[in-house]
Parts: structure tokens; sequence; C-alpha cells
């Protein structure tokens, strides 16, 4: 960048920073945010506890006032092995300064066939460059309007999943479907996610049980039964893996 040009930069920067510091409140994003379809904010400080949340994360939790969130972190809403993978991400980002765009993930939602939302995190600072904690956005995958490659290659395997995941599915259905081998289906499916195919299909279908814990008042042997597990001993060992705690403790922690 010739000198000239990196000295307009620098002033113009200069100029950015004393605006914003005459700004009084954050409350003016926060109403901005509010208005776009389906991007739900919220903001954390360090210790994890929600300092803000839009009216789409109070929708997705059946809450109606943002005070029922404020003070509460991810441990008061999710399972534990969820809340491990969201503490960590959030410990990535204030740590290293460094925002995490876009990361695909699954949380829960009262539609139990569409718990995959898109997660966007970037750290927030005071005015001495300390890191205070985040602020972030999920955003349905569904609604997303420009996927990754990647995605553009499970597109259809994923929707059979979100549908039918009640169902018995297996990793080799899904290959064909896609028209390509199962090594490359899990290949695929570790890159986005994280995880083989086969566990992707689990954790979707506990996701679904864990809503229909929270939202029905179904014996923990129904909800076994309709998501597809053989009986309710199965189910409980199934959740207690992917969640780190039983059904029941589930349900009663939360409700």
């Amino acid at each position: 960048m010739p000198m000239k040009s990196k000295r307009k930069h620098s002033q113009d920067n200069h100029l950015r920073e004393q605006f914003i510091a005459q700004v009084e409140s954050c409350q003016p994003f926060f109403t901005l945010l509010a208005q776009l379809p389906d991007v739900h904010f919220f903001m954390k400080d360090r210790e994890g506890r929600f300092m803000a949340a839009g009216p789409g994360i109070l929708r997705r939790l059946n809450m109606t006032e943002e005070s029922e969130i404020i003070g509460k972190s991810d441990k008061d809403i999710h399972p534990p092995r969820t809340v491990e993978e969201l503490r960590r991400d959030d410990l990535q980002v204030m740590t290293s300064g460094q925002p995490l765009i876009n990361k695909i993930e699954s949380l829960y939602s009262p539609d139990p066939g569409n718990n995959l939302f898109i997660t966007t995190k970037v750290p927030i600072y005071n005015r001495d460059h300390e890191v205070i904690g985040l602020i972030g956005t999920t955003r349905p995958y569904q609604n997303t309007e420009n996927p990754t490659s990647e995605i553009k290659r499970i597109s259809r395997s994923l929707a059979h999943i979100q549908q039918h995941h009640r169902e018995a599915i297996t990793p080799d259905d899904l290959a064909a479907l896609e028209k390509i081998s199962v090594r490359q289906l899990n290949r695929l499916y570790q890159k986005v996610f994280g995880t083989p195919v086969g566990h992707f299909i689990m954790r979707t279908r506990i996701q679904s049980a864990s809503n229909a814990l929270l939202t029905t008042n179904l014996s923990v042997a129904a909800i076994a039964e309709h998501h597809g597990f053989s009986d309710q001993s199965s189910f409980t060992r199934q959740f207690r893996h992917h969640t780190g705690e039983t059904p029941l403790k589930y349900r009663a922690r939360r409700k």
C-alpha cells in the first residue's frame, strides 16, 4: 500500500475509533440484530454467562424475556457434552483473539428436524484492549445462501438424516444416495462436523429425543421406541454416551 494511502487509512481508523468511543450503549446494535430474520445473537462474559440474547435465542429456548437467560451459562441449557464443546470454542476465541466463523453445530431446537446451526463468535475488548467476553450469532443451517463445497457434496444425505433420523439409516444407504463410497462420505462428514456419518446419525437421533424429553410428557420408554431404539436400556446407554447424563436426569434438570 502506498505511503499516502497508508496515512489515509490510519486517519480513517482513528476517525472511526473516535466515533465508536462516543457510543453510549450497545442497545442500538442489539435492536438492529434482532430485526434480521433467522439471525440469533448472544453475548457472553469471560465466565460464559449470557449478558445479552436476541429474540431468536429466547424462542429456541422457550423463554419469553431476556432476563430469563441473563447470568445463565450453557450448562443451564445444554447437556454436558455439548457444554464442553461450546466452552472450548468460547475459550479459543477469547484466548486467541481470533473469531470463529461459520461453524456448523448441532444445538437444541424445538423443531427436532432442524437442529443444525451455523455459528460465528468474535471476541469483545474493553478500553484497555483486554478480552472481556464474546458476541456471536447462530442461524439455521437450512437458510444458508452459500454452502461450502463439502456441504453441497453431502446435501442429499444430510436432508435425508434430518427427515428420517427416527428410522433405520445406514452409512451405506447414504453413500449410495450421494453416489460416493462410504469412505468418502465419512471423510466429508468428518471435515464438516468433526465426526463420521454413523456417529452423526446417532447424534441427530439423540438430539431429537432430547427435544421430546423436554416438550412432551411421554415416558422414556415411549420416546426410545419412537426414535428407533430397540429398548429403553439401549436408548439410555446411547443418550449418556452422547450427552453425559441419563434421559431422566436431563429431563429433571431442564424441566
